[in-house]
Formats: C-alpha cells, sequence, structure tokens
C-alpha cells in the first residue's frame, strides 16, 4: 500500500548537490519510529516470556516425574514375555535327548533375540500410550533472545512456526500485541523507506555529478537569465509540469534496487552460514523467506546470538525492501509518465513511499 506524504514546494530545502535536505524534524521521527519498533518489540519479549517461561518450566517437571513413576501394565506385558521365554527354552532343552552345547546355544541365542525385539517393542507402545507423557516433546525453549525474535516476527506478518505459545494467556497475549503491533511496524516502513529512498537519490545524484565533472544548472520558467530557480544538468524537463515549479528528485535505477536486495540477501546467508553452519541453499532460503514475509518455520535459527542476529537481519531487511520499492515504484512511474499514461498516476508532488507487508 502507498502513503502520500503531504506536499512540499519549498525550494529552500534544496542542497548544493540538488538533493533534497532532509528536515530536522523528519529525522527526529524517523529515529523517534526506530526506538518505538525496539521499545515494543523489547516489551513484548519480556510479556511472553513472562507468560511462557513458567509454563514451560512447569511441564517440563511433570513431564519429568510423569515419566519417572511406574507403569503396571508394562510391567505385566514384560512379565508375561519374560514367562513365554523361559517356557520356549524349557521345550528346547527337552527336545534335545542329548545335549550339544552348539545346538543348545545357538536356539536359546535365537529365543533371546526374539526376547529382546519384543520387549523393545512393548516398551515403546507403552510409552506412547502411558497418560501424561508426550511421545515427542517440542525442542523449542522460551528464552529472552527466541521471544525477541517471536514478538519481531509477530509484528511484521513473518510468523516462524517453530514459535509459537503453548498457554491460552500467551495467545491471547499475541493477539493484542500484534494489534498494536502491526501498525507500528507499518509506520516504521513507511518512515524508514521514505528517508532511505531520499538518501538513495542524494547518492546517485552525487555519483553522477563526480561522473559528468560538472554542476551544470538550467533555468526555470522564471526566465531564461539563470535568475530563477537552477536545476542540475540532466534533469529531464519533459517531465516538467508547467503548474509545478517544483523540483523532482533523480530517480534511481531499477537495476540498482535489485542489486541490492540481492546483495543483501547474500550478506546475510554469509552471516547464517557462518552462526548457524547451514549450507548455502538453506542459508539463501531463509534469508528470502524472512525479508519476504513468507516465514516458513521449518528453518530458524537456536542459538540466542543467531536468534538475536536473525532479529537485527529482519528489522534492518524490512527497511531496505521498503526503500528499494519506493525507488522502483519512483522509477515505473517516471516510465509511465513518458509513454503518456499520464491520467491515472498520483501528482507528481506527492512523494509516495512504498510500505511492504
Amino acid at each position: 500500500m502507498c502513503f502520500p506524504s503531504p506536499k512540499n514546494n519549498k525550494r529552500d530545502n534544496v542542497g548544493l548537490c540538488g538533493c533534497q535536505r532532509a528536515p530536522k524534524s523528519r529525522c527526529i521521527s524517523a529515529f523517534g519510529v526506530i526506538v518505538l519498533v525496539l521499545a515494543y518489540t523489547a516489551m513484548g519479549s519480556i510479556l511472553f516470556m513472562s507468560l511462557e517461561g513458567e509454563d514451560e518450566d512447569n511441564k517440563t517437571v511433570e513431564t519429568a516425574v510423569a515419566a519417572s513413576k511406574p507403569y503396571p501394565r508394562s510391567d505385566l506385558v514384560n512379565a508375561d514375555i519374560r514367562s513365554r521365554t523361559v517356557d520356549r527354552l524349557w521345550s528346547i532343552t527337552e527336545d534335545l535327548n542329548i545335549l550339544y552345547k552348539e545346538n543348545w546355544t545357538r536356539l536359546a541365542a535365537h529365543e533371546v533375540q526374539q526376547f529382546q525385539d519384543m520387549l523393545l517393542s512393548a516398551v515403546k507402545s507403552s510409552k506412547i500410550q502411558q497418560t501424561g507423557v508426550q511421545p515427542t516433546v517440542n525442542p523449542h525453549k522460551w528464552t529472552y533472545a527466541s521471544a525477541f525474535l517471536y514478538s519481531l516476527t509477530l509484528i511484521t506478518t513473518i510468523g516462524y512456526g517453530g514459535i509459537s505459545p503453548r498457554t491460552q494467556w500467551g495467545r491471547a497475549a499475541a493477539l493484542v500485541y500484534a494489534f498494536f503491533g502491526i501498525p507500528i511496524v507499518l509506520l516504521y516502513l513507511s518512515a524508514m523507506g521514505e528517508g532511505l529512498s531520499s538518501a538513495m537519490r542524494c547518492i546517485c545524484r552525487k555519483i553522477r555529478t563526480c561522473c559528468d565533472g560538472s554542476n551544470k544548472t538550467i533555468p526555470t520558467e522564471n526566465g531564461g537569465n539563470g535568475s530563477g530557480d537552477k536545476r542540475p544538468h540532466g534533469f529531464h524537463s519533459k517531465f516538467n509540469d508547467s503548474s509545478n515549479n517544483y523540483y523532482r528528485p533523480l530517480s534511481v535505477p531499477i537495476p540498482i534496487c535489485v542489486m541490492i536486495l540481492i546483495t543483501y540477501m547474500a550478506f546475510g546467508a554469509l552471516i547464517f552460514h557462518y552462526i548457524e553452519h547451514w549450507d548455502v541453499l538453506e542459508c539463501i532460503y531463509f534469508c528470502f523467506t524472512s525479508l519476504g514475509t513468507i516465514g516458513f518455520g521449518n528453518l530458524a535459527p537456536k542459538g540466542n546470538i543467531s536468534q538475536y542476529a536473525a532479529s537485527a537481519y529482519i528489522l534492518v531487511g524490512m527497511a531496505v525492501v521498503a526503500m528499494c520499492f519506493s525507488l522502483i515504484q519512483t522509477e515505473l512511474i517516471k516510465w509511465l509518465r513518458k509513454y503518456g499514461v499520464q491520467d491515472q498516476l498520483a501528482s507528481p508532488t506527492e512523494d509516495l513511499a512504498l510500505v511492504s507487508v
């Protein structure tokens, strides 16, 4: 979705390099949004740790106690198997009129092997049927790092399936937490996408100015004597609107945006390959599903360091994705205007920040 920002046609905010100077209030607001997201995520980690951590400890103790208790049914089954094995050994001894060590040992070993197999299968079935003991235990353990990652993936709608609350209070808290947290993340993406895209346009303009070797300006409609508003050399005058005498920022080519995304994914793949020792394909798969908010839970970081690293990677990466989408949108709008599709487009005086959900 796109959020149009208010119109700002003031020429005083244009710097010498042709870049739009960000007012201090905008920088402060962007910093405030970052602090708000971090504080809200930290609050969520404390909340879910207090709700889920204590319950997890209680369930671990209950499971250990239940597993240590004797199970009468399993004792009866084992006794029956043992008695039948002894009867068969006695039958073997009776059938052999003359006892030879080799023959008796071979037949007895076969019966003992059958006894072991039946005993093992009986123990497995008794554990599955035993009341209060689960055949499989959830490998996930709640820590502050995992709670922080869960809180972040909850409000960013990534939602790894391997981390989830198991108590009723934890699930209710997750609903309320996501209800207020998702709008905060949308605000974060809007602010960071707009700020980073403006900075990226400024960097591209400086690079183009250095490559041109000059900083030429062209006059505006105020006259040809150069006394009017100065615009950098290379400004596309055919996109000018005669009714709007403002400065249009330089657009960043789409291949550069794609390269930024690929580079950031490769950087994340190297980090998780070093921390988690995953193979290259698994690392790329994890980075893509995280930045794309797909969030398949079959591959998730386990240690505290890797979980904090994943949280930072997701938080920064979604801002990078919002920046690239905003730049790509600006480039597409420029192409559509170039080929005459203007009626259905937004006004050029509106800076659009693309928000990825």
